[in-house]
């Protein structure tokens, strides 16, 4: 009855439409009881807070721990709101990034190289490709900000002088400071990944390992390549979709998912880059 169902515990995203909020929707106790064991199952030993006492603190599990699992409610006892509340609860969170196993001397000692060598402006410039697209493709020429994008790749172009960019890490650091006022996180993000790529090819030892590699090895050279993503994929069979679609029409408040760099809307004045539904097959 009416006092089996147990308020959500202020997670934003979901459960916060107005007709939720009409209908006082909550979780009942046996979703809240799931939504903490996914908790637990995703944050490993690190779990160190209760769902059921309104806590939202954890600690992520390290990078590999997590395998997997199976939500087996019976039918009609809300999975899908469930799961819903999942990702609204985590709204934000990455996973922790893969240990890097290259050797930090090597990677030195192959940018002292780079910084000397005006053939590997081509390299920087292959670092900075997604925004240089972004840049030609949003920005009006002459602009301030397109001004101030082509004089960074002047600076950042080799050879160097004696105190400029000393390390990779300064690099990485002085073109986010450059640019973070007009690019959007989601292209820092892409030149993040492709700084973790560079940073992999200075180092001999990881050429070697990747050129020699087993499948497991190129699966773990790999997996060091990924920029970890809070978003969540959800694969459904089609005669689901539908129902997916109006969980998240009557339940999920889109606009907590927005990236807070971005204009939360489009033209049309909903939510972007959220949601999107398609079909495979």
């Amino acid at each position: 009855g009416r006092d089996y169902l147990v308020p959500f515990p202020g997670f934003p995203g979901v459960l916060s439409t107005p007709q939720d909020l009409t209908n006082g929707a909550g979780l009942f106790q046996h979703q809240l009881a799931s939504l903490e064991a996914m908790h637990r199952a995703e944050n490993s030993h690190n779990f160190n807070d209760n769902l059921l006492e309104g806590g939202s603190q954890f600690n992520q599990a390290e990078f590999g721990s997590l395998r997997g699992g199976i939500l087996g409610d019976a039918p009609g006892l809300g999975k899908t709101i469930t799961m819903l509340s999942l990702i609204a609860s985590t709204t934000g969170v990455r996973p922790i990034d893969p240990p890097e196993f290259w050797d930090q001397a090597g990677i030195d000692e192959g940018w002292k190289l780079l910084r000397s060598n005006t053939a590997s402006r081509y390299d920087i410039l292959e670092v900075l490709k997604p925004i240089r697209r972004w840049v030609m493709g949003n920005l009006v020429k002459r602009s301030p900000e397109y001004k101030a994008y082509f004089k960074l790749e002047v600076f950042v172009s080799p050879p160097y002088e004696d105190d400029q960019l000393q390390s990779i890490e300064e690099f990485e650091r002085h073109v986010k400071r450059t640019l973070r006022s007009f690019v959007p996180q989601s292209e820092l993000e892409l030149f993040r990944k492709y700084v973790v790529g560079l940073r992999a090819s200075l180092d001999k030892r990881n050429r070697k390992f990747i050129c020699s590699g087993t499948r497991k090895q190129l699966r773990i050279a790999h997996e060091r390549s990924l920029v970890p993503t809070s978003a969540t994929l959800i694969v459904v069979p089609d005669a689901l979709l539908e129902h997916w679609f109006q969980q998240i029409d009557q339940h999920v408040n889109l606009g907590a998912f927005a990236d807070e760099n971005e204009s939360p809307t489009n033209n049309s004045g909903t939510p972007r880059g959220v949601v999107y539904l398609d079909g495979i097959g």
